[in-house]
């Protein structure tokens, strides 16, 4: 706004210079000057054609105009023409806009950035330009810049005062502009700032109004009642504000869940008393009547004093957020489980080989946490990977997995294998790998078993050949050994008739054939012969183990003997461990029956504990005789065979896992530690028996079986039933 007492003080700084006689005159400028300062709220319009009439009359001019300037375009826009103007001009269709560099001397208070003055108009002048046709004459002329920070904001002129302009005029012409700028600047400004107010409050309203819940004010009462709140209200609570503001249908309080009222009450109290914002998650109860949870971020209002006048902050729902969060957190757990739940060790590393995922096998395996193990480089807490970081580099590098299979352990006793398989990771852009670690030891095991049995199978099958055909030498040596000791000995018609023959006394050669040992020698040949044919006939039951025999009635005690038999003409067992030499003590009931089993599979359990009772009692001190005992045992439903050793005994760490398979405590290359494992499938699962252990610290080993007398329909092949 123009300030009065600045043009006060431009008027009596002015009356001051002059004399007595202009008083009137310049009474009547200060009235207009009065009257400019009044018209703060006129339009621009009409204060520019007030300025630009006042101007023609105080300067006693006949017509005058007012262009404002755009100096970067350099062109001129007429605001206004004196009345005067309008009346003297003829011309048609007067031009609003001109270039400044079209114009003559009336642009040149533009170039010139001064007043200039022209009392002669018709004495030649290089800038004078010319009058458009029906412009009004002109004689003298007068126009000034109205300069503001520098640069020229308008241009304005009078013309045709009758007296030459002077000074006076130029002074009391810029203070008029001076005057009139102060108002148009004034004026914009407003308008500036009332459409930037606008603006504002329309961007505020069209956030307010576009933000997912809704802003509000509220007093600090039981109620939270609302002095403001913005249009998000109705999609979150269902209310509109109307219906909220001033508790008019509601009050916010009473959409809030009542089990949490007061724990949001404690919260913000707690938050404005030490004047700190706040932030509460809650559920409201919508007008629908249903439950949504809520986020509410909010402070205190305070006056200057200190005093809180109200509370500010925004609400939104957070359901959709919340159920999203728990259903991620499902498919974490899920797979966490998932992963957890694997019999293989998982570890993920990053580029650098720090450990950033740590699976329960993991943790079974190593006896480390994951919490500990996180964080680490993989072959601090994970041996195994010892030596083969290369892996991880080659898959992360390359790309794809990388994979190696049946790896030794780093403890070859142990007998270990694994496979290890790498595969590269990328999240967000950043490469890591995951590693799977295989134990792979049954697998292995169960390839060599099989092989093993195979090996075993083509054996079994080279053996029931070899005696077949070993049989029929064998029978015909027993059988000619035979007719020699009866062609020798027997004092048959037939054996006499031929000894006269031949000049030969019978009685003669039979003290002849007594001297020399030579029947006695012929009987050792057919006795071994025997033997021998026992033997073969022990094998060819041995190698039926690999056939489905089927079951039969079987007497424990025959079979206990033949196979004590067979261990005895076992060349490897008599070599290594002197079978001979063991003491077979038996103790058999006689009133036990036949048991329903399959002989040559009972066979191949008695065979094995008998081999392991000779191999364990190898250590046995000198004047310790190894012994084996044999005992049969009468119980109400079961047959109890029991094979107790002399030697040192099984340990109880050892006893807890000597039926599990490959368990051996042999040396590498003597055992597979399948005799056993096998030996327990064959009792309990082939013949639903018992199998157990008792071992006194140092006083043997007692193995237990248990046999059914009666077989159970669900034991008995389909062959056998109609």
């Amino acid at each position: 706004m123009l300030c009065l007492c600045t043009l006060f003080l431009i008027y009596f700084n002015s009356i001051s210079q002059r004399d007595e006689a202009e008083q009137s005159f310049e009474e009547s400028r200060l009235k207009t000057l009065v009257d400019l300062s009044a018209m703060t709220e006129a339009p621009l319009d009409e204060i520019v054609h007030f300025v630009l009439d006042e101007a023609v009359r105080l300067t006693k001019s006949q017509m005058g105009y007012l262009a404002f300037m755009d100096e970067e375009q350099a062109v001129l826009t007429i605001q206004a023409w004196s009345k005067n103007a309008m009346e003297l001009c003829a011309m048609e269709d007067k031009p609003m806009v001109y270039k400044v560099e079209e114009t003559g001397l009336w642009g040149e208070a533009f170039r010139q950035k001064k007043p200039i003055v022209t009392n002669d108009y018709s004495v030649p002048n290089p800038a004078k330009k010319g009058l458009p046709a029906g412009h009004a004459p002109i004689k003298r002329h007068m126009n000034l810049p109205v300069i503001v920070r520098g640069k020229v904001a308008a241009i304005a002129g009078v013309a045709n005062k009758k007296e030459p302009y002077d000074e006076t005029d130029v002074r009391q012409f810029t203070l008029l502009m001076q005057g009139m700028w102060r108002l148009v600047e004034e004026q914009r400004n407003k308008a500036s700032l009332e459409n930037e107010l606008h603006e504002s409050e329309r961007k505020l309203a069209t956030l307010m109004n576009n933000l997912p819940g809704m802003a509000y004010r509220c007093r600090n009462d039981q109620n939270w009642t609302m002095e403001f709140i913005s249009q998000g209200s109705l999609d979150l609570t269902g209310y509109s504000c109307d219906e909220i503001v001033g508790n008019r249908v509601t009050s916010y309080n009473a959409l809030i869940h009542p089990d949490e009222q007061e724990m949001v009450w404690d919260e913000v109290q707690s938050c404005i008393a030490g004047k700190k914002p706040f932030v509460v998650v809650y559920r409201l109860i919508t007008k629908a009547g249903r439950e949504k949870w809520v986020w509410e971020k909010g402070r205190g209002i305070y006056s200057a004093d200190g005093q809180l006048e109200a509370i500010e902050g925004f609400v939104t729902s957070v359901s959709e957020q919340l159920e999203a969060l728990q259903e991620l957190r499902k498919l974490q757990n899920l797979f966490s489980n998932i992963v957890n739940s694997m019999p293989s060790i998982l570890v993920a590393v990053d580029q650098k080989g720090l450990v950033t995922q740590w699976n329960q096998e993991a943790e079974n395996s190593t006896g480390i946490e994951a919490a500990y193990a996180e964080g680490k480089y993989l072959e601090d807490v994970l041996p195994k990977m010892a030596g083969k970081m290369g892996m991880v580099q080659e898959a992360m590098e390359s790309n794809a997995s990388v994979k190696k299979s049946k790896v030794a352990g780093s403890r070859p006793e142990h007998g270990k294998y694994y496979d290890f398989t790498v595969f590269p990771l990328v999240f967000e852009g950043e490469k890591g790998a995951v590693i799977r670690i295989d134990d792979i030891t049954e697998r292995v095991h169960i390839e060599e078993m099989m092989m093993q049995s195979e090996k075993m199978l083509s054996l079994g099958g080279l053996a029931a050949g070899m005696a077949h055909e070993i049989n029929n030498p064998l029978g015909g040596i027993i059988q000619n050994v035979q007719v020699v000791t009866h062609r020798l000995t027997w004092n048959s018609k037939k054996n006499l008739q031929q000894a006269g023959e031949s000049g030969l006394s019978f009685d003669a050669l039979q003290d002849y054939l007594q001297k020399r040992g030579i029947v006695k020698l012929l009987n050792l040949v057919f006795e071994t012969g025997l033997r021998a044919s026992s033997i073969v006939e022990n094998m060819l039951d041995f190698s039926r183990t690999n056939q489905q025999s089927g079951v039969q009635d079987t007497s424990l005690d025959l079979l206990l003997d033949k196979t004590v038999e067979i261990a005895a003409n076992d060349l490897s067992l008599h070599r290594d461990s002197k079978f001979s030499k063991i003491r077979i003590i038996k103790e058999y009931d006689d009133t036990i029956q036949s048991v329903p089993g399959e002989p040559g599979k009972l066979q191949q359990v008695i065979l094995n504990l008998l081999k392991n009772a000779a191999q364990a009692m190898e250590g046995n001190p000198k004047e310790q005789e190894p012994a084996v005992w044999l005992r049969l045992v009468d119980e109400p439903d079961f047959v109890r065979m029991e094979i107790e050793d002399n030697g040192p005994g099984v340990p109880e760490e050892v006893r807890a896992k000597i039926f599990e398979p490959f368990f051996t405590t042999k040396p590498a290359g003597i055992g597979t530690g399948l005799g056993l494992s096998v030996s327990f499938f064959i009792v309990t699962q082939v013949h639903q028996g018992t199998m157990e252990v008792e071992s006194p610290s140092g006083k043997g080993a007692k193995f237990i079986i248990r046999l059914p007398k009666v077989r159970t329909p669900e034991e008995e092949d389909p062959d056998e039933k109609d």
